[in-house]
């Protein structure tokens, strides 16, 4: 998934314009974390997540990652599930 730090959101928004350019997938390849896909499952569910162009998915909610910390998956993701 792609979050949003730094100019990531403008980014994200040309993608959703433009769609998946060698160049934007690049710059936006240092804002991405990988996720195992039942949490991806679950965090669209919950609606942090949305898909942005076909099989690419972008941070929804402003609560999902924080410059200090990283990404923050709050108490129904702990450690145990991220490891698949």
């Amino acid at each position: 998934i792609i979050v949003w730090y730094g100019d990531s959101q403008a980014l994200i928004g040309k993608l959703k314009k433009d769609g998946p350019e060698r160049w934007l997938m690049r710059r936006l390849q240092r804002y991405s974390v990988n996720l195992p896909r039942h949490v991806v499952d679950k965090l669209i569910q919950s609606g942090e997540i949305q898909e942005v162009w076909p099989g690419i998915f972008a941070q929804a909610a402003s609560t999902l990652y924080d410059d200090e910390v990283g990404l923050t998956l709050g108490n129904e993701l702990n450690a145990e599930q991220l490891i698949g």
